[in-house]
């Protein structure tokens, strides 16, 4: 690790220097290494421990470190990459990048439900009956990465099972064999928003806790909703990535 703070703008805070130097540091070293104490950081930087302290919590917070009390700063594992477009499935996606995905489907049920924000105001309505919703966690080496909750109607409703999937098949790919339901166009919206006590709860994280969160609507060739939905990321594991190219 380098003992020079690296250039910056004038003004710039110390401790964003501080944060600046142990982030490129963290490019060089595997995941769970145990990073300098506090003390031995603030010697090698020459700066005070409250310095240490803010630097790291800017790298805790962009979710390329954990602090555990009583043993110290921890490298995390590299986030993901999730390419939102061209659209995919999360499956189709870790995939291609030969990243082993885990998906625990925690509950289905049917009933009356309220649709996430996003859905109710686009269906014009709040709730919806007759419905089933899903709840699914994923994983990437044993770290939840995302939760998702998602809504059938109708017919799809009544006929999912998820006792009748195929070992790892994507939902998508289930409605389509089992159901004949292909999604043709999607509504997406995304925005970063602190989190809901459950979802906090199945991404292991701080009811308030900023995460990643899309809501969307697929719907059929002939325009019929198929599925609307929430996805919450974990912030600290996953990025984004979008790839096109511009009309002439």
């Amino acid at each position: 690790m380098s003992d020079s703070l690296p250039p910056s703008a004038e003004g710039d805070a110390l401790y964003l220097k501080v944060a600046s130097a142990l982030r490129a540091h963290l490019r060089g070293v595997g995941p769970n290494t145990l990073l300098p104490s506090e003390k031995q950081l603030g010697e090698r930087f020459s700066v005070s421990r409250l310095t240490i302290r803010n630097a790291l919590s800017i790298l805790e917070a962009a979710g390329l470190v954990t602090r555990v009390r009583g043993r110290g700063t921890i490298a995390n594992p590299r986030k993901i990459t999730r390419n939102i477009v061209p659209m995919s499935t999360i499956e189709d996606d870790l995939r291609s990048q030969n990243i082993p995905l885990q998906t625990v489907i925690d509950s289905y049920e049917t009933g009356t439900f309220d649709l996430p924000e996003f859905a109710a105001h686009e269906l014009g309505t709040p709730t919806v009956e007759d419905a089933g919703r899903l709840i699914v966690r994923r994983f990437v080496e044993q770290q939840v990465v995302s939760a998702e909750i998602r809504y059938f109607f109708g017919d799809t409703a009544r006929a999912f099972d998820p006792a009748k999937m195929a070992a790892n098949e994507p939902i998508s790919v289930y409605l389509k064999r089992a159901l004949k339901k292909t999604a043709r166009s999607a509504l997406w919206e995304m925005e970063i928003e602190p989190c809901d006590f459950t979802v906090a709860d199945k991404l292991d994280i701080r009811e308030g806790q900023l995460i990643t969160a899309n809501s969307y609507i697929y719907r059929d060739q002939q325009g019929g909703v198929i599925e609307v939905g929430y996805i919450a990321y974990r912030i600290d594991r996953c990025r984004f990535h979008i790839s096109g190219v511009y009309d002439e």
